[in-house]
């Protein structure tokens, strides 16, 4: 039995034919596959899915976030966020927007039947509670009314057969009482007073009371009018209406949107976590303002060998003690010895357990209502899939920054030689990128030089990154020439590349005996040299194609003189797309020419202060916020 429908808006479409098909395998039906923001609209407008999974990053001029909002503002169907850790304000933006759950890529499948499982439970609570008031008010509507009259001495000389309804008591028991024997106004003023106050156009308008009845406390709203005649008040003439039903309910709604906001909360505190250490943290912080606990711990053995603690500051010893346990039972034989009542919260992710939440005891020994123990479970509920990822996240850091150290070019200054590099990740948690660079000495003595960008982001391009480096490293010293070093490098590793990626390359080698470069690119930017005098000039005119487009493919060279103090600047992409935020796209861009002032205004600094400088100046023009990761490498040399 299918679980419910599922639109894709994914713009890679390997990623959505495999998102789709495990879907699928989960029991969901897929109402369609969308790249863009419009095709996600008539899709959704179409086919009505049950939930929306989008992609924050889609074709188009609109991004995910923009399409998400107008998605459910139309049709008023959950979006849940597909994510490879975009930009931080980007992401802010997608807080804002109030999805109904993120999934960061990439996504195994539990994590993503928990997402829409949660998604869509908290779509039909919200349909529920929406419907639920509707049917209140219609019967609210539909309920008989009182109608009464008192005279200018508030007594009842008129009651309509509904009295029964409204007080219990017959017309016949009423005729002849004072109205305010029988309502109790909430807000402190006399019932009687009110009315006084009243002028021959005034009007009491829904004024709470209650009544007392034989089968407890009912509430009333009552709307009352002078009786005027020859312009005095005679009397006043009302209609009281039971709504006790509706109280009720507006406490209740009240409750549950209240458990909403805090699930909401919640939710957007642990999706701002990359690590476990910070999923916990927001876990233990939404409990403790839940309910005023004296202390929460968490046991994860998974992660650490020792609980998280959340308060118990005022008991020391106490706190050492659990710091001494070493697993959830032992905390819990514990807090059991103190005779206060420990609550036990697993966090389960499918049939996994992932950690154990532990609250006790309670401030002044109050219990832990039911209603606060359901919310807890919520929170374990999203806390034990923000843990997995987290999981996820610090698995695949691990394995990049080792990845990342291992592809750092040695720099080592040699005598005649100098060498400077710089790289900055767009990508927060510095996951290292597609960006590299390195620069080694070949056996003629000849000085290897390479900067190279992959597309794509993550452990994919870094695996890639580390093919093509190490490759090239080889390449250079077997090779003729640089572009023969690419001709082969296509050949060899560009068939590794899947689903669509391919890398661009500037290689050269430096002649330090005739004073010469001797270069190839393929498909990336003009690298640039600078002079004593200086003077900036471009170097990467013969560029073909990046490696993995085509095969049989053969790279020119290039060749141009490269004099003894002369720095050659090479960078990547994400330099020239560096963009100022403030300003229009086209306009925006750092681009080739403010390179070369930048670069220019360098003469007479050694190369680490060149490259630290040319550096700052990018960050000034982002105001430190990249779109795409920037790699720097300045050489100079002096003959001997």
């Amino acid at each position: 039995m299918a679980k419910g429908s599922v639109l894709i808006v994914e713009d890679e479409g390997l990623v959505a034919l495999d998102v789709s098909r495990r879907l699928k395998k989960l029991g969901y039906t897929v109402a369609g596959v969308a790249a863009d923001g419009a095709t996600a609209i008539d899709c959704a407008r179409d086919q009505s899915p049950d939930v929306v999974m989008m992609d924050i990053k889609i074709e188009g001029d609109r991004d995910g976030v923009d399409v998400a909002t107008d998605i459910t503002r139309l049709f008023n169907i959950p979006v849940v966020y597909l994510t490879a850790f975009s930009d931080e304000k980007t992401m802010e933006r997608a807080r804002e927007a109030a999805p109904y759950g993120y999934l960061v890529k990439p996504i195994n499948d539990q994590e993503m039947d928990t997402a829409l499982e949660i998604a869509t439970y908290r779509h039909r609570l919200e349909q529920s509670l929406m419907n639920s008031r509707q049917r209140f008010l219609d019967l609210v509507e539909s309920t008989d009314d009182w109608v009464w009259e008192i005279d200018h001495d508030h007594k009842i000389i008129y009651s309509s057969p509904q009295s029964v309804v409204i007080t219990g008591l017959e017309p016949s028991g009423i005729l002849g009482r004072r109205l305010s024997s029988l309502l109790r106004d909430t807000s402190g003023a006399e019932f009687e007073v009110l009315l006084d106050q009243l002028g021959p156009e005034g009007r009491l308008d829904a004024l709470v009371s209650w009544i007392d009845t034989s089968e407890g406390e009912n509430a009333v709203e009552t709307n009352a009018n002078p009786i005027v005649e020859r312009d005095d008040i005679v009397g006043w003439r009302g209609i009281s209406r039971d709504i006790t039903e509706r109280v009720r309910f507006e406490n209740e709604l009240k409750r549950l949107l209240g458990e909403r906001d805090l699930l909401a909360r919640s939710l957007e505190s642990l999706s701002r976590g990359l690590r476990c250490d910070e999923v916990i943290n927001a876990l233990l912080e939404n409990v403790t303002r839940l309910d005023p606990v004296d202390l929460s711990v968490i046991c994860c053995e998974q992660y650490r060998s020792k609980p998280y603690i959340h308060g118990a500051q005022s008991d020391a010893d106490l706190g050492k003690l659990l710091e001494e346990c070493t697993d959830s039972q032992e905390v819990v034989r514990i807090l059991s010895e103190r005779d206060r009542t420990a609550k036990v919260f697993p966090l389960m992710s499918g049939e996994d357990l992932v950690a154990v939440l532990i609250v006790s005891p309670i401030v002044d020994g109050q219990e832990f209502d039911e209603s606060s123990q359901r919310i807890v479970k919520l929170f374990c509920t999203q806390a034990a899939v923000a843990l997995q990822n987290a999981l996820a996240y610090e698995h695949q850091l691990r394995i990049s920054t080792t990845l990342q150290e291992s592809l750092r070019p040695e720099l080592v200054d040699e005598e005649r030689f100098h060498a400077a590099s710089a790289y900055e990740s767009a990508t927060k948690g510095a996951l290292v990128g597609g960006d590299f660079m390195d620069l080694t000495t070949l056996a003629n003595g000849d000085v290897g030089i390479f900067v190279g960008d992959v597309s794509g982001k993550g452990l994919e391009a870094s695996l890639d990154t580390a093919s093509l480096q190490y490759a090239l490293r080889a390449l250079l010293g077997l090779a003729d020439s640089p572009g023969q070093a690419l001709t082969l490098l296509n050949e060899t590793v560009g068939p590794r590349f899947k689903n669509g990626r391919f890398s661009t390359l500037f290689v050269g080698t430096i002649s330090k005996s005739e004073g010469t470069l001797a270069f190839a690119s393929a498909g990336h930017p003009n690298q640039l040299i600078l002079t004593e005098e200086g003077d900036v000039s471009e170097v990467g005119t013969t560029r073909g194609p990046a490696i993995g487009m085509f095969r049989d493919v053969t790279y020119a060279d290039g060749l141009v003189e490269f004099s003894s103090g002369d720095t050659l600047w090479l960078f990547t992409d994400g330099v020239l797309e560096a963009r100022d935020p403030s300003a229009e796209m086209a306009q925006g861009m750092f681009g080739i020419d403010r390179l070369k002032e930048l670069i220019s205004a360098e003469v007479g600094l050694n190369v680490e202060e060149q490259v630290e400088n040319v550096l700052r100046g990018i960050k000034r023009h982002t105001g430190g916020h990249f779109t795409d990761d920037v790699a720097l490498l300045a050489f100079s040399f002096k003959h001997a």
